[in-house]
C-alpha cells in the first residue's frame, strides 16, 4: 500500500500513460516510449489518495477527493509502484503539480 505523506498526491496515471511505463526490476519503473511522452503539454490520472497537508500551503481546503480525474504538469511527480499490486503502476506528485480537474457537465 502505498500513503502520500506531507503535501503529495497518489495518482493512477491513464492508460495511455501507463502504456509508456515498464517495469524491468521489481521496485523500479523505467520510461517506456519518452518522445511519445515529451509530445504531450499534461498527464492525466485519477487521484487515489492525498496527504493530510495538501494544499495548505495555498491557504485553501483540500479541493481534491479519491476519483477524480486531474491533470498534471508533463514529467511531474515520481513514477511508484505498489508492492501489494505490481501490474499498477502510480505516480506521487507535488500539489503544486496537478493544474486542473476535469469534471463532466451534466447536461
Amino acid at each position: 500500500m502505498i500513503e502520500p505523506i506531507t503535501h503529495r498526491i497518489l495518482v493512477k496515471p491513464d492508460n495511455v500513460l501507463q502504456e509508456k511505463y515498464k517495469t524491468d526490476i521489481p521496485g523500479f519503473v523505467v520510461a517506456g516510449d519518452q518522445k511519445d511522452r515529451e509530445q504531450k503539454g499534461v498527464d492525466s490520472g485519477v487521484v487515489v489518495s492525498c496527504g493530510p497537508t495538501a494544499f495548505n500551503d495555498f491557504n485553501t481546503p483540500n479541493p481534491l477527493h479519491n476519483g477524480d480525474k486531474v491533470v498534471y504538469a508533463k514529467f511531474a511527480g515520481k513514477p511508484v509502484v505498489d508492492p501489494d499490486r505490481p501490474d499498477e503502476q502510480f505516480v506521487l506528485l507535488n500539489d503544486e503539480d496537478v493544474i486542473a480537474i476535469i469534471t463532466k457537465n451534466e447536461v
